[in-house]
């Protein structure tokens, strides 16, 4: 199984890529969030994937993909 983080500031879209990833029967969305703050108080969640939105309200999600 793969496990999969969103971060993704639009909140409907994000939970729309939740429904069609979680439908895949090799992936799982294990974590959300919408800013990069958030993405770092998740802490050490494993995940194997992280599809990551870069224009973030509270920075740049290259700051998300450095931090993980």
């Amino acid at each position: 199984m793969n496990r999969v983080l969103l971060v993704e500031d639009h909140d409907s879209f994000k939970e729309s890529l939740a429904i069609v990833i979680n439908g895949e029967p090799d992936f799982e969305v294990v974590a959300q969030a919408g800013s990069v703050e958030e993405t770092k108080a998740l802490g050490d969640i494993g995940a194997d994937v992280a599809l990551v939105d870069l224009g973030l309200p509270d920075g740049d999600g290259a700051d998300v993909i450095w931090h993980l």
